[in-house]
């Protein structure tokens, strides 16, 4: 069964202390208007207390089903360093980096330098970053 989660950024105005990481991951809804986050628990499982935290909904990432050649979760949003797998065009992406992405009726990788898109099952992927605390990452590669 495939393993729905998500990803997105604590609201700062409402946690300014709270929390040690800005990241949260697990379910994500919208309550009285504002986006939320029911998390994972330590061990992995889904925990609701019917507490709800607030997220910064444009952070809001789904979780691929993926991992990187280092066994990184590979989020909607993240910055990657696509190689080519089992010969895949070689020459035009080794290296290169790719924001992952829903398109194509699928998770893919787009080319920073000239924007193709990569099926994920074409490529091999290193998460470098996000888009969202990353920014400089993509300005190297234009």
């Amino acid at each position: 069964m495939r393993e729905i989660k998500f990803r997105a950024k604590l609201d700062k105005e409402s946690f300014p202390n709270s929390y040690k990481k800005d990241w949260v991951y697990g379910f994500v809804s919208k309550h009285e208007g504002e986006w939320c986050i029911d998390t994972y628990g330590n061990n992995g499982r889904f925990v609701s207390d019917g507490q709800y935290l607030r997220i910064n909904g444009e952070t809001i990432g789904q979780y691929t089903e993926l991992k990187d050649k280092n066994g990184v979760e590979i989020f909607e949003g993240d910055v990657v360093r696509q190689y080519p797998k089992d010969g895949y065009q070689q020459i035009i992406m080794n290296g290169n980096l790719g924001i992952i992405e829903f398109g194509h009726s699928a998770f893919v990788s787009r080319n920073v330098n000239d924007h193709r898109t990569h099926f994920l099952f074409y490529t091999e992927q290193e998460v470098i970053g996000n888009i969202y605390e990353h920014s400089h990452l993509l300005e190297v590669a234009e």
